[in-house]
């Protein structure tokens, strides 16, 4: 099926939580940062919740890891409630508009001493959506700073429209399934 992958700019006229300087930098860099959500009582509950999914798992001894905690918000309430938290759909509906629906979640846990990475990719080539008019909420858990390896982006490529991609081989230790061969 042909996908429409092209970036959708958002209209800084509408941003009521956003400032306009905000989604301006949204639209020119392809994200924004540094938005505070929660509280410190609000940040330790959702490191609690989390904490409490990783022991489920890691008790099931069922095949899954840390990075299995995918879509969950169709059958985990904590993470159904923290995908509608009212400032967090403030924020998103500056970016797209009005009409949200969470389609997806996914916690990137990384353990310590854990070898595996996230390489270098565009998120719209994973989504299942066409037109790909969405966003990614990158949710910290912990403090994320250098020294946990931290998400990084790489300026402006939302733009490009998509990228090559190349099948990721074992050696790279890539939580996902394909790499951005410019970039890896």
């Amino acid at each position: 099926m042909e996908r429409d992958l092209q970036f959708v700019p958002a209209d800084p006229d509408r941003a009521r939580t956003l400032s306009r300087e905000q989604v301006e930098h949204y639209n020119d860099r392809g994200y924004v940062f540094a938005v505070t959500i929660f509280d410190d009582d609000e940040a330790d509950a959702n490191r609690r919740y989390f904490d409490m999914l990783i022991e489920q798992i890691r008790r099931a001894d069922d095949g899954r890891d840390a990075y299995s905690i995918n879509g969950y918000q169709v059958t985990c309430r904590g993470l159904y409630d923290l995908c509608r938290h009212p400032h967090i759909l403030d924020l998103v509906e500056d970016i797209v508009g009005p009409d949200i629906i969470c389609w997806g979640t996914h916690y990137f846990c990384k353990m310590p001493g854990d070898p595996k990475r996230v390489s270098w990719h565009q998120d719209a080539p994973y989504w299942p959506l066409t037109p790909s008019n969405t966003v990614t909420v990158w949710l910290a858990i912990d403090d994320a700073d250098r020294t946990n390896a931290a998400m990084r982006v790489i300026p402006g490529t939302h733009q490009l429209g998509a990228l090559e991609n190349r099948d990721s081989d074992a050696g790279e230790q890539n939580v996902l399934n394909n790499t951005d061969p410019k970039n890896s």
